[in-house]
Formats: structure tokens, C-alpha cells, sequence
């Protein structure tokens, strides 16, 4: 059963494109007019490694479900 974070979260990105990187989801969030702490969430989404061969690209998220479990391991 999905909680009620789990819910607001997907309330607040509904519509959003995917693939979608953390820039992508924070912003849509923000036009949504999420509360900070949904803000504050995905901006602790996890990014790659400063230095790393893939420092320049952000993770990419394929799907809401895929988004919901990297949140649920921040929580």
C-alpha cells in the first residue's frame, strides 16, 4: 500500500515527462506548487560523483515507479 508521502509525491508530479532527470522533477514539482518538503525530497535525489565519467549527466529517471523506490531509499 503506497503511503501518504508516497501519494503527494505522485500528486505533485503528475503530468511530468519521463525520462526525467532531478532538475526535471524539482522544477515540474515547483510549477505544481509542491510544499518544500516534497521539494526538499527530490532535491536530495542522488547524483552522480563529481570527477566520475558521468559527472556531467544527471541520473535518469524512466518512470514514476523507478523515481518512488530512489525516494524510498532516502526516506
Amino acid at each position: 500500500m503506497p503511503s501518504n508521502r508516497t501519494t503527494e509525491i505522485k500528486k505533485y508530479l503528475q503530468g511530468a515527462k519521463f525520462p526525467a532527470d532531478k532538475i526535471d522533477l524539482v522544477e515540474h514539482a515547483k510549477q505544481q506548487h509542491a510544499p518544500n518538503s516534497i521539494i526538499d525530497l527530490l532535491e536530495q535525489l542522488s547524483t552522480p560523483e563529481f570527477g566520475s565519467a558521468n559527472a556531467e549527466h544527471l541520473t535518469e529517471y524512466n518512470s514514476m515507479d523507478e523515481l518512488i523506490r530512489e525516494i524510498e531509499k532516502i526516506e
